[in-house]
């Protein structure tokens, strides 16, 4: 668990010593397709203006999804990340 837990901390310095406000516009938005907001208008579209059926397995696919990511959160309980100065 340890080293996950390093490899955590070097991902974020990595990141955080090469951004860029390109890559802020990117981590916007995939940060926002994790709010729920946009699943509240994603899967509603899909249902009534593409398909159905694809509405209702990306509602489930989604429950599923969101089932398993809290069942690792759960299980691995890391500590959330911060920002690592030069210090």
């Amino acid at each position: 668990m340890d080293a996950l837990y390093q490899f955590g901390i070097a991902l974020i310095q990595f990141l955080q010593n090469n951004f860029s406000p390109a890559l802020d516009g990117f981590m916007n938005a995939f940060t926002f397709m994790g709010r729920i907001e946009f699943y509240l208008v994603l899967v509603p579209f899909i249902y009534w203006v593409l398909d159905r059926r694809i509405g209702i397995r990306t509602f489930l696919v989604l429950l599923y999804v969101d089932t398993i990511a809290t069942s690792f959160k759960l299980l691995l309980h890391q500590p959330r990340p911060n920002w690592i100065g030069a210090d």
